[in-house]
C-alpha cells in the first residue's frame, strides 16, 4: 500500500473567491447527475415518486463511490504519481487494469436531451432517430459522441469544464427565477408536476446567482466564453427556429426541407430506425381557470 499519513491534503490552499468559485463549479459538475436525471424522466414510472428517492440515492451512491476510488488511486499510486499526472483516473487505469483499461471510454450512457430535444423541433429531426428494435436514439448518440470529440481538442478539460459550468449555472439562474414566478403567481402546471418546499428554490437561486456574480468578478475570461456560448445558441435560434427570420422566405424553407429529409433518410438506414417526431405544436389557447 502506498497511502502516507504525512501527506497534507489542504497544503497551499487558498481562499481566492475566484479561484473557489472554479472548484465549486468542478466540484459540482462530478454530481449532476440529479440534473440529468430529469432528462431522463419520460423512461421512469411513475416519476413523482421515483425522481426524488432516485436523486437521493444516486447522490450518495455517487458520494460512496467518489471517496472508494479517491482511496483506491493512494492505495495503487504514490503522491509524486498523483501530483504529476495529467489524468490522475488514466494513470490509475493503466497501473491497475492493465489492457482492460482502453474498454473504459466505451463503457457509458449517453443522455437522452438531444433526443428530446430533436422531437421537439428544437435540433435537426434526424437526431430523433431511433432503432426499431430497441427504440434506442442511436443518432443521438452518435451526434453527441462527435460533438464530444470535437470539444476535447479545443482545449485544457478543466477550462472547458468551467466554461460550461458557468454557462450552464446562469441557465439554471433563469430557470430558477421562471419557477418561483410560477410558483409565487400561483400559475398552472402540469398535475404530475413535482414540488418542493418554496424555500429550496430560494436557496438554490442564491446559490446560482453567487457563482455566477463571483466568476464574472473574479475570472472575467470564464465568464466571457460561457456567454459567447449562451450568445451562439441564441443567435442560432433566432436564424433558424423564430418564424420571423429565416424561416418567412419560402426559398429557404425548401431548401431547409429537401436537406432534412435527405439526413432523414440516411440516419434511417444507417441506424435502421424510424424518425420520432411529435406533433405540430397546436394555436395556444387561453388557460381556463
Amino acid at each position: 500500500m502506498n497511502i502516507q499519513l504525512s501527506w497534507k491534503p489542504f497544503k497551499n490552499s487558498t481562499l481566492n473567491v475566484g479561484k473557489l468559485a472554479n472548484a465549486f463549479f468542478a466540484g459540482l459538475f462530478s454530481y449532476d447527475g440529479w440534473d440529468i436525471l430529469n432528462f431522463g424522466a419520460e423512461d421512469v414510472e411513475n416519476p413523482k415518486s421515483t425522481m426524488s428517492f432516485a436523486i437521493l440515492f444516486g447522490i450518495s451512491s455517487v458520494a460512496a463511490l467518489y471517496i472508494s476510488i479517491n482511496l483506491s488511486y493512494f492505495v495503487v499510486l504514490t503522491v509524486p504519481q498523483i501530483e504529476s499526472s495529467v489524468a490522475v483516473a488514466t494513470t490509475f487505469a493503466k497501473a491497475s487494469l492493465g489492457s482492460f483499461q482502453y474498454a473504459i471510454p466505451f463503457l457509458r450512457v449517453v443522455l437522452r436531451y438531444l433526443f428530446a430535444a430533436s422531437r421537439e423541433r428544437q435540433l435537426p429531426a434526424f437526431i430523433s432517430c431511433v432503432n426499431i428494435k430497441h427504440n434506442s436514439p442511436r443518432a443521438a448518440l452518435v451526434f453527441h459522441a462527435t460533438l464530444a470529440i470535437a470539444f476535447s481538442f479545443l482545449g485544457n478539460i478543466e477550462e472547458l469544464i468551467n466554461y460550461v459550468a458557468f454557462a450552464q449555472w446562469m441557465q439554471r439562474s433563469f430557470t430558477l427565477s421562471a419557477l418561483l414566478y410560477i410558483r409565487l403567481c400561483n400559475l398552472p402546471v402540469h398535475p404530475e408536476a413535482i414540488r418542493t418546499p418554496l424555500v429550496m428554490p430560494i436557496i438554490f437561486l442564491c446559490v446560482c446567482l453567487a457563482l455566477v456574480t463571483v466568476t464574472i468578478a473574479q475570472n472575467f475570461k470564464t465568464s466571457l466564453v460561457g456567454l459567447m456560448m449562451l450568445a451562439v445558441g441564441l443567435v442560432i435560434y433566432v436564424l433558424f427556429i423564430w418564424e420571423k427570420t429565416l424561416q418567412r422566405f419560402e426559398c429557404y424553407r425548401r431548401i431547409a426541407s429537401a436537406l432534412n429529409e435527405y439526413l432523414c433518410l440516411f440516419s434511417q438506414i444507417a441506424f435502421n430506425g424510424i424518425i420520432d417526431i411529435g406533433n405540430e405544436p397546436e394555436e395556444s389557447k387561453p388557460l381556463q381557470h
